[in-house]
């Protein structure tokens, strides 16, 4: 069951998602990323501006499975978040390579186990609020005018700054991603 203060930052959320989509955004995106314990799909808006500079904000989920690498012996889940983001282009046409900076904030749900099947095993489930500030690299490609392929890398580091129940894994965290939509604009 979702908390008070989960409802409002769900909502917030989801608020500013769509002002940001309402101003005539230049990039829409579906996102993929993969890391060693999870994957994230999200959808990706950009406002361009600037000639070489550009912002972002995502929502999107995320599935988890710490293989081990977890405080806990096992740790799996789910969570929900945002991103809001900047970046940079090389180039005064919004394609080629680019360097941004972006934070990501999510609420997720992490059920655990201690040596499971065993007489001494033990279980929970924790709910940790984490801030994830990455910085990314990436290329974007154009085809035919408007269709855009962007793959990135990014590096950063994962903080459980609110955690209810067993503290779950955190730390520095390495991003495989890849971005795949539509320009809105002529550039």
């Amino acid at each position: 069951m979702m908390t008070r203060f989960s409802k409002a930052t769900v909502l917030t959320f989801i608020l500013l998602f769509l002002c940001f989509a309402v101003q005539a955004q230049d990039d829409a995106n579906f996102e993929l990323q993969v890391y060693p314990t999870g994957i994230i799909p999200g959808i990706r808006l950009e406002k361009n501006f600037a000639l070489k500079h550009a912002a972002h904000i995502r929502v999107g989920a995320q599935f988890i499975n710490h293989w081990g690498f977890g405080v806990q012996e096992k740790e799996w889940g789910y969570g929900y978040g945002t991103s809001f983001g900047y970046k940079r282009f090389y180039k005064e046409d919004f394609q080629g390579y680019s360097l941004g900076l972006k934070c990501d904030l999510w609420q997720n749900f992490i059920s655990w186990k201690n040596d499971p099947n065993t007489t001494m095993e033990t279980s929970g489930k924790t709910e940790i609020y984490v801030i994830q500030p990455t910085l990314e690299f990436g290329r974007t490609f154009l085809k035919n005018k408007n269709r855009i392929i962007t793959p990135t890398i990014a590096v950063g580091f994962e903080w459980n700054v609110r955690t209810e129940g067993q503290p779950t894994g955190e730390g520095a965290i390495l991003l495989i991603g890849v971005l795949i939509g539509k320009r809105n604009f002529n550039s």
